[in-house]
């Protein structure tokens, strides 16, 4: 179903629109000659913008991608044309016209009713279509099986080849060999600093307040800066613009309430979400009535996600998106008239306004302002409950903040049937507090305060440009640069970042792609190395700290099987990284307040990692399925970690096996089954011990990430059944399945056993030697789930 308009020229244009005339002017030879046809591809029902859809010009054996606001705009022959737009999850639409001008249109896609499998026609937009990306609606993972309940954003990609998040009860992302500091998370284009609730058992993404998200693992676009891994650009949902709509999920940790509606009809609308979980509600009566005598432990986490968008005309629109979302976790102790309590929180707050406008049929312009805050403090106590007091009460905190605001503009154009161009500016101020503290009572040194609250700052100009270019209809050409500029109060660093990718495609649907990409990154995360509370700490470029680079060379092949239908994508990639830091061994940041960060760690360290990745898949009929496998090394060396070799880094993963199901069983049962390998973990483990003069055993440590966790493994399941309640019809869904369904004891941590005696013994009986066994320790046997969610 579609809408069209057609367009006319503005009598009026502002200052600065002279320079989008210029450009326009001198785009390409015959120009005017062209008919540029641009729109929105949207949802029927709720009217909301479907990002990165797919639109196929039939006659021209090629197409174009709606970008996040579902904006697309492509430059054809005068006369009769077809098109096919197509979104994952939803019919496709096949779209006739016979065009002599310009032409503005409104296409609508409309979702499977309830019970109804889903149509893709063809060069849909599927799971992981294109190499080096991987384009996920939420409706999607809403497919898999849920971790502990939860439908997890995170969780789901990294079920993908090259992608990972560590272990269980971890939402972080491994992409490629890089650290979970390189990937560029953003929400509605805000950044997210810390993606994990819960310790990292969910990720902060709320799945009924997001519609979408794309990962760059390779190949990215210049637009995007400041990391060195991957991109994850993630979009909330606009609002119902056409009718009021709640929902509401209960499930094992959490639930959430959800609710968007029109606030003008058709021409604004909200969303407004919510999302916490129970804990405290348990504990906190149990401490009540149980009494006040013994331990108490309390966590809290909520998230808030809100979302208003106004359409000024078919052409100007506006967004207002604002995420908040903290942790509290306290556990307090009394012990001979002595109350000790410890204390964790992090959160993120974010706001994003974007003013977007479509120049005559073949500009689009994004305007955005954002704001990002994060957050984490550590804090433990001290407090005498004898009467009179025995000592004043003591305390120490100590934390990490960042905070940023960053302006961009971005163009995109089309300028020829074969060519299309992106180009903007961003300018953002970052400002640092890596590691404060307040002390109470304590004396950690003759020489040092009793606070410290050290400021770091700077700016970065970015400019960028992108040039898609068909040059045949069987090889194109995505080329990009991007420069960028830091200002700090001492120096300025450059850097230049030129993106290149070749792609071909052959009359039988075989794809092949080589690309080349340079990323920069300004900011660094300094994590604990070994397993506990997640105390990670944002640090910037300074002085003596460059920003860290990486080069990236990636070669793909693709081949639609429209027989079966399967897709089966290969990739190969080699990753080179410089100017990486870490913490100097057996240094992390509660232990070692009385020196700075930049104190604790080591700088210049180098980095590799190659792999070859493998994605089967499947997005049509009742059985929708992929099957992945990863081969990959990653490797890290610093001057002064492991007398200066090269060592194995502790996210690799030499095989990584992952594959997911989701069958439709009938109109109203479907299930789901997921099922993970991969290689153990590396960790830096004693290997032998020795006692020094006083007797006390000492362990000793011969090289870093000297030895592997075992492998791990697991299978979960789930079924789901879709109905209408009883009494109001409304749509509602219950799920139910198990985490771990054979129980597999997968470690979490490994630690030496203790030592047990053999050998000779001394004249005092003592043993002169020892045997030492490594034990390890795990989080999660099965978990078995309920989930209940309705719309009403």
């Amino acid at each position: 179903m579609m809408h069209k308009k057609r367009s006319r020229h503005d009598s009026h244009f502002r200052i600065q629109h002279y320079l989008v005339l210029l450009l326009i002017l001198f785009a390409g030879n015959g120009f005017s000659q062209k008919i540029a046809v641009s729109g929105y591809v949207k949802d029927s029902s709720s009217g909301e913008f479907l990002p990165y859809s797919n639109v196929w010009f039939v006659q021209l054996a090629t197409g174009v991608a709606a970008n996040q606001y579902g904006y697309f705009s492509g430059i054809v022959k005068k006369g009769n044309i077809e098109m096919i737009v197509s979104f994952t999850g939803y019919k496709s639409e096949i779209v006739k016209l016979n065009l002599q001008s310009d032409t503005t249109l409104n296409i609508y896609l409309k979702a499977p009713s309830l019970g109804e499998v889903t149509i893709l026609g063809n060069r849909a937009s599927n799971f992981g279509s294109d190499l080096n990306r991987v384009s996920i609606p939420m409706s999607r993972i809403k497919e898999m099986p849920p971790f502990l309940g939860e439908y997890d954003l995170i969780k789901a990609l990294a079920l993908t080849p090259g992608v990972n998040s560590g272990a269980d009860g971890s939402s972080s992302l491994f992409v490629r060999g890089g650290s979970s500091d390189q990937n560029l998370i953003l929400l509605d284009g805000a950044t997210i600093y810390s993606n994990s609730h819960f310790f990292g058992f969910i990720s902060v993404f709320n799945p009924e307040a997001i519609s979408h998200a794309e990962l760059f693992k390779g190949n990215f676009p210049a637009r995007y800066g400041g990391r060195l891994s991957s991109v994850l650009n993630i979009t909330m949902k606009e609002g119902n613009t056409q009718n009021n709509e709640t929902s509401m999920t209960v499930g094992p940790i959490s639930s959430q309430i959800t609710n968007q509606g029109p606030l003008i009809k058709g021409k604004a609308s909200y969303l407004l979400s919510g999302r916490a979980t129970y804990t405290s509600l348990i504990t906190m009566p149990l401490y009540l009535i149980i009494g006040k005598n013994d331990a108490m432990f309390n966590y809290l986490m909520y998230d808030i996600n809100a979302k208003v968008n106004y359409t000024f005309n078919e052409k100007e629109k506006l967004f207002l998106s604002v995420y908040s979302g903290n942790d509290f976790w306290n556990i307090t102790d009394k012990y001979n008239f002595k109350r000790t309590s410890v204390g964790l929180n992090w959160g993120n707050t974010t706001a994003s306004l974007r003013y977007t406008r479509q120049f005559r049929n073949r500009l689009f312009s994004a305007s955005q302002l954002t704001y990002n805050h994060f957050n984490f403090n550590y804090k433990i106590s001290d407090k005498s409950l004898a009467q009179p007091a025995e000592y004043e009460t003591s305390s120490a905190s100590t934390g990490s903040k960042v905070s940023d605001l960053t302006a961009k503009q971005r163009f995109e154009i089309s300028t020829g049937v074969r060519n299309s161009m992106v180009f903007g500016v961003d300018l953002a101020n970052q400002v640092f507090y890596p590691d404060y503290y307040k002390l109470k009572n304590i004396n950690l040194g003759t020489n040092l305060p009793d606070s410290r609250n050290n400021r770091y700052a700077f700016y970065t100009v970015s400019a960028y440009i992108e040039d898609r270019y068909q040059l045949t209809g069987w090889l194109g050409v995505n080329g990009g640069l991007r420069y960028s500029s830091q200002f700090l109060k001492d120096i300025t660093y450059h850097s230049v970042e030129p993106r290149i990718e070749a792609e071909a495609k052959t009359t039988d649907d075989i794809s092949f792609s080589l690309a080349y990409s340079r990323m920069s990154q300004p900011v660094f995360q300094l994590s604990n190395t070994g397993q506990g509370l997640p105390i990670d700490v944002w640090a910037p470029i300074t002085k003596n700290l460059r920003p860290s680079k990486a080069d990236q060379w990636s070669a793909g092949i693709k081949k639609n099987l429209k027989a079966l239908p399967v897709s089966v994508q290969a990739e190969v990639y080699y990753k080179r990284l410089s100017g990486l830091i870490d913490y100097n061994q057996g240094v992390s940041f509660v232990t070692n307040v009385s020196k700075s960060w930049e104190q604790n760690i080591v700088q210049n360290g180098i980095g590799k990692s190659y792999g070859f990745e493998l994605l089967v898949s499947k997005t049509t009929g009742r059985l929708n399925a992929w099957v992945g496998y990863t081969l990959a090394r990653n490797y890290r060396k610093f001057e002064k970690i492991n007398d200066g070799q090269w060592y194995i880094a502790r996210f690799d993963r030499t095989h990584d096996f992952e594959t997911t199901m989701a069958y439709k069983i009938n109109k109203k049962w479907k299930c789901s089954m997921n099922f993970v390998y991969n290689t153990g973990q590396p960790a830096t483990l004693a290997t032998t011990v020795h006692e020094d003069l006083s007797g006390h055993r000492i362990p000793v440590y011969t090289s870093r990430n000297n030895l592997r966790m075992p492998d791990y493994h697991r299978m979960d399941v789930s079924f789901s059944k879709e109905f209408l309640t009883r009494r109001k019809k409304h749509p509602a869904t219950i799920s139910f399945g198990a985490y771990n369904l054979y129980s597999r004891v997968n470690p979490f941590y490994v630690t030496l056993d203790n030592f047990k005696s053999f050998g000779e013994r001394d004249n005092s009986g003592n043993s002169l030697g020892y045997v030492s066994r490594y034990k390890s320790g795990t989080l999660f046997g099965i978990v078995p789930f309920i989930n209940y969610s309705v719309k009403f």
